[in-house]
């Protein structure tokens, strides 16, 4: 019984000092999960970041007990016309206009105020808020034809953000009117605007 107690012992002693062993070689490994997506879309005409990923206008850090000057951030973005050319009018000159709808409001051909919204709030309690304006760098264009060896026709634009610390017209959860951005709970905050497309005056897409 001893004899089989003692080789018990030995053989766990001898598993712990291989898992020390073998420990320092996994410390330099790690795993991650890699989450593949994509959507699929009915549409002639494409658009979407540089990337051909969501367009996302990110300010970045804001400093709140600012009160004057100006945040600004931009990004590229690119439309591509997927569809069968000779179906459109104009011929070599395909003209587009471009569109944008803030929170609230119609599409216009100018920018729009975007209200963002406090990401992580109190539960049953309204979100801290304020307001940027989102323009484009232009409002009309001219797709170019496509390019030998694509089956698309590409056109690229900026969209542009701007954070008037002077003019946010921040609204503090529960106060009932506009404070400063200084009264507002620091954190993530994100609101929407919509950007739309339209092709030779037909068929538009967002």
């Amino acid at each position: 019984m001893k004899k089989l107690l003692m080789l018990g012992a030995i053989l766990v002693l001898g598993a712990t000092a291989f898992a020390k062993e073998a420990a320092p070689e996994l410390e330099n490994q790690s795993e991650a999960k890699v989450t593949v997506k994509a959507r699929l879309v009915a549409e002639n005409l494409v658009i979407s970041d540089l990337e051909g990923n969501p367009i996302i206008l990110d300010f970045g850090k804001v400093s709140k007990t600012r009160a004057l000057g100006t945040s600004e951030t931009k990004t590229g973005y690119m439309v591509r016309y997927v569809g069968d050319e000779s179906k459109l009018t104009g011929g070599d000159t395909q003209k587009l206009a471009m569109e944008l709808k803030g929170t609230t409001g119609d599409y216009v051909k100018t920018a729009v105020p975007v209200t963002l919204a406090e990401v992580s709030q109190e539960k049953d309690h309204a979100a801290d808020t304020f307001e940027v304006t989102v323009g484009l760098n232009t409002y009309e264009g001219t797709m170019p034809a496509k390019v030998d060896g694509h089956d698309y026709a590409e056109y690229t634009g900026m969209v542009f953000g701007t954070l008037d610390h002077a003019a946010a017209n921040p609204l503090k959860e529960g106060k009932g009117g506009p404070t400063t951005l200084a009264a507002l709970d620091s954190g993530d905050y994100i609101g929407f605007a919509n950007l739309k497309v339209t092709i030779n005056g037909g068929k538009d897409f967002q």
